[in-house]
């Protein structure tokens, strides 16, 4: 049987240990978040490094196509062209309120987010 003094003993050392818990967890909280934003950052900032380069890389390639270069030569496409000029161009002559159109906004609306 466990005597009244060690009853207020394990109470008093619950009370400690959720006091503890809950100082260390908002410690560990608040560090987590703001580690977290940081390498969220980070990460943001290299993807978008990378498909930068990949995508001057798909369109200086994409001029090595004689197809796609008098299309865009007809077109008057300027030489420097960008997935997000080439969804600009596309949106503008394509037909409103079609299945193309309505995916092509959601594609164009990434540059702006």
């Amino acid at each position: 049987a466990i005597d009244s003094k060690k009853r207020k003993m394990i109470k008093l050392m619950r009370s400690h240990y959720k006091q503890m818990h809950k100082i260390y967890f908002n410690i560990f909280e608040e560090e987590f978040v703001s580690q977290s934003r940081y390498v969220a950052g980070l990460l943001k900032e290299i993807l978008n490094t990378k498909i930068f380069y990949l995508d001057r890389i798909v369109w200086i390639e994409a001029y090595k196509s004689k197809a796609i270069w008098r299309t865009f030569e007809m077109l008057h496409i300027e030489k420097n062209i960008n997935s997000q000029i080439y969804l600009t161009h596309r949106l503008s002559v394509a037909l409103p309120y079609t299945q193309d159109y309505q995916y092509l906004k959601k594609c164009l609306r990434i540059y702006h987010d």
